[in-house]
């Protein structure tokens, strides 16, 4: 049997270069035709249609969805069950070559009959045994995560499997704004809805804790952040002196939702409270004003709050409470005016 005969399955067609050899190795595929990937940087993990990636151009720079990172060679973003099968099969070819290749220089060299030299009482019989070929190896199976969520690029068209919100494509890079915008949403809204999938023990000591006020109050935190990435986005592809307009706008613009509106208005001809109903921006008024105070007032009442919003029931010193019913509707309002601002 030859060393070639000798290797494990999933390694294929042997080819002999002038620096080694070049092989093929297969990688478990779900039932969905895809496999895992993991960025070297942020090491998060997602998947690829295996078709799909192997028909990518060799030059081409892949993109981790989650954070940006692009490394010059697309295999750093192997898992690292994945490593372990690679560095296994090159130690089974190499282990393997190597005996077949000493055997054959034994025997090219000595024949494969024994053989005499010299003659008389001091002649010596020399045979050839290069001992038992290696075993052969077994490549490490694995399991990889369930896919939770599938993404079709709408600008490439590539498929791939995300474990979070995802800013860009593998092969495309960034995505639009308007479709990151509108995951983060949903992204936010499960996690406001953990606490019905806990035990009631569990949920309870979660409660106790604290953990579901502070998780309502980061839905308000992130809802305008979310508002400001896309409105800036927007912004700058509707205005094309967009740097020299924000640098003279100042910092943090878009966290103002009335300095927003007046500067689409004066700008790009757009006011923004005329996307939405008056109830809808009535609302994101106060969702602005919430995030002031939870991120500039460490969740205290302060003046600016209570004459900006009427409606408030705190004075001032009090503690902000934000309630899941008001993040849950703080999200419904911001997807309005995203969707509308998108559309306008």
């Amino acid at each position: 049997m030859s060393w070639q005969e000798r290797l494990p399955d999933g390694l294929s067609d042997i080819e002999t270069t002038d620096e080694g050899f070049r092989a093929s190795l297969s990688l478990p595929v779900d039932d969905d035709g895809f496999f895992g990937r993991e960025c070297p940087a942020c090491e998060q993990p997602f998947k690829m249609k295996a078709d799909e990636w192997e028909a990518l151009p060799d030059e081409l720079r892949v993109t981790c969805p989650y954070c940006g990172e692009q490394p010059e060679d697309a295999n750093d973003f192997m898992t690292q069950d994945q490593q372990e099968r690679v560095e296994t099969a090159i130690n089974a070819l190499a282990e393997q070559y190597v005996h077949g290749a000493v055997s054959e220089m034994f025997r090219q060299s000595l024949g494969s009959q024994p053989r005499r030299i010299g003659g008389g009482m001091f002649g010596i019989e020399i045979s050839v045994d290069t001992g038992a070929p290696p075993r052969i190896r077994v490549l490490p199976e694995f399991v990889e995560e369930k896919v939770r969520r599938t993404i079709k690029c709408s600008n490439c068209s590539t498929t791939y499997a995300v474990y979070g919100a995802s800013a860009f494509c593998p092969v495309c890079g960034p995505r639009a704004a308007h479709a990151t915008v509108i995951e983060s949403i949903e992204a936010a809204r499960a996690a406001l809805g953990l606490e019905d999938f806990l035990p009631e023990d569990a949920r309870e000591q979660a409660r106790a804790a604290g953990v579901f006020g502070n998780v309502a109050a980061d839905t308000i935190k992130r809802a305008v952040t979310l508002f400001e990435v896309f409105a800036r986005s927007q912004f700058e592809e509707r205005v094309p002196t967009h740097v020299d307009v924000l640098r003279d706008a100042g910092r943090g613009v878009f966290q103002r939702l009335d300095d927003a509106d007046n500067l689409f208005d004066e700008r790009a001809g757009l006011r923004l409270f005329a996307l939405v109903d008056s109830n809808t921006w009535e609302r994101l008024l106060v969702t602005f004003q919430q995030r002031h105070v939870l991120v500039h007032r460490h969740g205290l009442i302060d003046d600016q709050y209570v004459q900006r919003v009427p409606t408030a029931r705190q004075r001032v010193g009090q503690a902000l409470v934000v309630t899941r019913k008001e993040a849950q509707q703080a999200l419904d309002d911001l997807e309005k005016i995203v969707q509308a601002l998108s559309s306008a």
